[in-house]
Order: C-alpha cells, then sequence, then structure tokens
C-alpha cells in the first residue's frame, strides 16, 4: 500500500480479539495520540443518530466530493470518497446478537395487574350472588304442618297455608293436592316443590261437625230398665254416632222413684266431634190414664214484639181418684204481626233447634205461613213447685191453683185412649 494510501485512510476498525473498536487517524495528522480503547455502552451513548447529524465532516470532505483538503498534491487516482449518509446509518447501532438488558414496562404491567384483579373481583362477586340468591330460593328448608279440612270444603291452594316457618319466602315453590279428594273421608298427602327439593305432608280430610240429634222423652215405671239409645230420635251423622250419660248414676237413682227427670246425653262420631244433649226420663209409679190441660190467655211479650200463649199438660193416674203422676209438659206458642218480628225471633233459635228468650225456652218449631212459633218443655216437679209454691198432688187442687194464677188458665181433663 503506498503512502497516499495510508494516510488518507481514515477507519474504523474493529478489534475481534479484544471486542473493542480502536479508532486509526492518518499519520498526517499531528498531536494526536496512540488509540484508546472504546467501550461498546461508550460507542453507544456518543454514537447516536442526534450526535451523527452534529458531527461536523467538512473537515472530511462534504457527501460525495473528494477529500482533496488533506493533501494539497492528491493522485486523483486514489482519492475515494465519502459514503453516502445512508451507509453511516447503522453507526453506532448494537448488533441483533448483542446483549442488552430488556427495561421492563411499569405502566402496560400495572394496568394488566388492574386488568386481572377486576376480572377477579367481579367473579367473586357474581358467585356470591348466585349462591346467596339461589340458596335462598331453593335451598328452602320448610316445616310443614298436619292440615286437616271439613269434608266438603274448598282444598287451600296458598302455599303458606301448609307451612310452620310462614316468614320464609315461598314464592318460587309450587304446591301440588292433585291427590287428595275434598268430598272423600279420609288421610292424604300433599307435596311443595321449591327449585330441586320436594317437601310432603299429611293431609286429612275430616268431618269436624258434630252430629245432628233429635231427642224425645221416655217414659218408664218405676224400677225398670232404660237403655241409652231409647233417648235418641234421630241423628244424622256420616259416621257412626256414640252416646254416654253425662252421669250414669243419676238416671239409675231416678228409676227409683216417680217423676220427670233431666238426662243430659254426650254424643260424638268416629272423628271425636262433640255434642251434648237434653233428654227428659219420665218415672211412673202409676199408668197415666188422664190429661189435664190448663191454657192461659193470650198476653203480650215485654217489648211488645209478639203475643203468646201457655198451654200445660199433666199426667194423672186413678187410684180411687186422681192424683198428679208427676208428668208435665209445656207449650208456649209465639204469635207474630209482623215479618220482621217473627223473622228476629225466629233468627235465635240454635242448630239443635233449642231457643231461649228471656224466661221462655225449649225446643222450637216454626209456622212460617201462620207466622207462629211453638217452643216446648218437659216441665219436673220442682219446677212447677217454684212457679206456683208447694204444687198439689190431687187433681182438684191443681185445677184450682191453675185457675186462680193471673194469667187466666182454663183447665180441662182427657181421658187417654
Amino acid at each position: 500500500m503506498n503512502t497516499n494510501e495510508e494516510q488518507i485512510e481514515s477507519l474504523e476498525t474493529l478489534d475481534n480479539n479484544s471486542g473493542m473498536i480502536i479508532q486509526e487517524t492518518s499519520s498526517m495528522t499531528e498531536n494526536i495520540s496512540k488509540p484508546q480503547p472504546i467501550s461498546v455502552e461508550d460507542l453507544t451513548n456518543s454514537v447516536s443518530p442526534t450526535n451523527l447529524q452534529s458531527t461536523d465532516i467538512s473537515k472530511f470532505g462534504q457527501e460525495g466530493i473528494p477529500l482533496n483538503n488533506i493533501n494539497q498534491n492528491p493522485n486523483p487516482s486514489t482519492l475515494e470518497t465519502v459514503p453516502k449518509s445512508d451507509e453511516y446509518s447503522n453507526i453506532g447501532t448494537v448488533p441483533p446478537n448483542a446483549h442488552v438488558e430488556n427495561v421492563p414496562k411499569k405502566n402496560n404491567k400495572k394496568l394488566l395487574l388492574f386488568v386481572i384483579a377486576f376480572i377477579f373481583v367481579l367473579a367473586v362477586g357474581v358467585f356470591i350472588y348466585f349462591y346467596l340468591n339461589q340458596g335462598n330460593k331453593i335451598e328452602v328448608k320448610l316445616i310443614l304442618k298436619d292440615v286437616s279440612i271439613q269434608v266438603g270444603d274448598n282444598i287451600s291452594t296458598k302455599v303458606d297455608d301448609y307451612i310452620e316457618n310462614s316468614s320464609i319466602d315461598t314464592s318460587d315453590c309450587l304446591l301440588n293436592t292433585e291427590n287428595v279428594l275434598n268430598n272423600k273421608i279420609g288421610n292424604y298427602k300433599y307435596k311443595i316443590v321449591c327449585g330441586n327439593k320436594t317437601y310432603t305432608g299429611d293431609l286429612k280430610v275430616i268431618d269436624g261437625i258434630a252430629p245432628v240429634v233429635e231427642t224425645k222423652y221416655v217414659t218408664k215405671k218405676v224400677n225398670e230398665q232404660v237403655n241409652i239409645e231409647e233417648f235418641i230420635a234421630s241423628c244424622e251423622e256420616d259416621s257412626t254416632c256414640h252416646y254416654s250419660y253425662s252421669d250414669e248414676n243419676k238416671v239409675v237413682e231416678a228409676l227409683k222413684n216417680s217423676g220427670t227427670y233431666e238426662v243430659i246425653i254426650n254424643v260424638s262420631d268416629d272423628y271425636d266431634n262433640k255434642i251434648e244433649i237434653t233428654s227428659y226420663l219420665i218415672v211412673l209409679a202409676n199408668d197415666i190414664t188422664h190429661n189435664l190441660i190448663c191454657s192461659s190467655k193470650n198476653m203480650p211479650s215485654e217489648d211488645n214484639k209478639y203475643s203468646y200463649k201457655i198451654t200445660d199438660t199433666l199426667g194423672l193416674y186413678n187410684n180411687n181418684g186422681y192424683f198428679f203422676g208427676n208428668v208435665a209438659s209445656r207449650n208456649y206458642v209465639l204469635t207474630f204481626t209482623e215479618q220482621g218480628n217473627y223473622e228476629e225471633i225466629k233468627g235465635l233459635i240454635k242448630s239443635n233447634g233449642n231457643i231461649e228468650i228471656g224466661t221462655i225456652s225449649g225446643k222450637a218449631s216454626c209456622n212460617d205461613q201462620n207466622m207462629s212459633i211453638t217452643i216446648s218443655k218437659l216441665l219436673m216437679l220442682e219446677d212447677l213447685n217454684k212457679e206456683f209454691t208447694n204444687f198439689p198432688s190431687t187433681y182438684s187442687d191443681i185445677r184450682k191453683i191453675y185457675q186462680n194464677d193471673a194469667r187466666g188458665f182454663n183447665c180441662s181433663a182427657s181421658k187417654l185412649s
């Protein structure tokens, strides 16, 4: 290589052994120190596009113009031109295989973490909502009732009528009573379905109404026996009627002496529906041969809603004369002139047919055509003693006491056939 070439050459060479860039200048440059090693990092910082742009390349010649200012007598054939600028574009860049530590992108990581945390919290919230919501609607723990309805009654369609803990929301629960027959007495099952849970309860169709009983008076001789069924005229009941004395010993004692006695009987059915009824036992020492009938005059009621008349029938027996046989009954006949008053008093009659209006009481029967109500009862000896004071026993004395009464009784006797 000639001297001019050595002097013109100003190249940067890479020492392959040391990995350092060594800068050489021509021998013509004065006061230049020996080449010094430069690190890759220093080169990266110092050689950048910005630094390259500020470099004064006029010392080396302009782009595409021969560097003839270096040597005053250059050989044109040996002159080299400065490379075009695009050939400098990679000066100072790090090769792809060079190891440079990546700088973390903190802002992107924070955003990613925020998104992940938000999605997690949202998922947990949705899970808790559905867990609690579905738990309230499906996992309902019901406490069922043992339900009873009267035969013929309608079956309730409300779920709350079948559960004990009615505070629970049962809006999503369904009631199933399709197997229950409300017109047939028996035991049935009902179901309540809440989500995937099914609850089964007991439902009874029962006869919850006490028997409707009609009584009758029973007449016996002293020391005769009596059966309790003899006091029953009829018993309206779908099941079986059962009877028992309220005080059986009282009935036994009554049969030993003549008189009229009140007998209280308990009536029940197969479903333990009960009612207490009253009948009368007439005990005779002698056969009754005649009746003495005494009727009062027609009298107004205290409130003037009706007028009434009293008729007493007393049994007499013949034993060398006629004597009271301790058997008596009374009828009150109430007569009305206004329909409203009639309906008002009629409305006081109880389901068993009994009625009580002031001092008047007994079993009532109505005549709508005549607007009259007849109230009947038996009179016991103690009742007559209270009303007439020491009620007599002979026919003549009995007739006299009635005729002297202020209610204007008129008496007549008739023989029994």
